[in-house]
């Protein structure tokens, strides 16, 4: 099944995602868990482009957390990236062999933020869809 909507649909379009302080820590602090590990992570199961890997650690950067968030362009491939490498975190952080977790995220943190992530692919894209 194929999520990504075609490149002429409106869904296509970059948009405007609104990142609290405390999401843009917690986005920082799993993808630089998922950069450790992209060497164990299975690309029949995650398929996580470096570069892509690369370019969301740029955007999350820690050194310039503001404490009122900040906007971030996105396309609706950014979030379903996103939620790849969330996904792909929280299957390898249950795993002893590819080292812990980032110590501040909880199970509840990592669904919370795969909520989000969801909530927002559904509102900035569908937003006339039912929720």
């Amino acid at each position: 099944m194929n999520d990504k909507p075609p490149s002429s649909s409106p869904e296509s379009k970059p948009t405007e995602l609104v990142v609290s302080a405390e999401r843009h820590r917690f986005m920082c602090e799993i993808i630089d868990y998922v950069q450790t590990i992209h060497h164990h992570i299975d690309p029949d199961m995650y398929d996580i482009d470096t570069k892509r890997l690369e370019h969301f650690a740029w955007c999350f950067e820690t050194d310039m957390v503001d404490p009122s968030g900040f906007i971030m362009t996105v396309t609706y491939e950014d979030l379903f990236d996103l939620q790849i490498i969330m996904d792909a975190a929280y299957t390898y952080s249950n795993r002893k062999s590819a080292g812990s977790r980032p110590e501040s995220l909880t199970n509840v943190g990592f669904e919370a933020l795969v909520t989000w992530l969801s909530q927002a692919q559904r509102m900035l894209f569908f937003p006339d869809s039912k929720h």
